[in-house]
């Protein structure tokens, strides 16, 4: 039987809140791959196994037109939308998931824009640096 995963990027997925952002910058682990950047928290709290928890910034000291910005989000967006359950499932193998929240930070480190399929293979390559740090600690 095949099971068809849904690669939605949903509502639920996005970290909106500002605390919780701040929570990410003061307290997660960071990792980085190229020109993507990320900041983890793990949230320890008793309840239901979510999705990682993630928001996307892309700075404008590094690229100061909107329009430059707003495509390298979406492509940071799609090619995460893409990798999710893989990623999710790296996690659940580190034994990472059960702790009911992932928040994640992606960043943007880089002064150039970039295509998407460099995107998409750095991002693979940051999350399996992010599944290989969870491990350790």
């Amino acid at each position: 039987m095949v099971v068809v995963s849904n690669f939605k990027f949903t509502v639920h997925e996005r970290l909106k809140h500002r605390q919780s952002i701040d929570l990410v910058f003061t307290q997660g682990i960071k990792f980085k791959s190229g020109s993507l950047g990320a900041r983890v928290y793990l949230k320890s709290e008793s309840g239901e196994i979510n999705k990682p928890k993630i928001v996307i910034m892309v700075p404008k000291r590094l690229i100061a037109k909107a329009h430059d910005r707003n495509r390298i989000k979406r492509h940071i967006r799609e090619s995460y939308r893409l990798q999710s359950t893989a990623f999710s499932h790296a996690l659940q193998a580190a034994g990472v998931q059960q702790l009911s929240g992932v928040y994640m930070a992606l960043i943007w480190n880089s002064k150039q824009l970039s295509d998407w399929k460099l995107i998409q293979l750095e991002m693979n390559a940051l999350f399996k640096t992010i599944a290989a740090g969870m491990v350790k600690t």
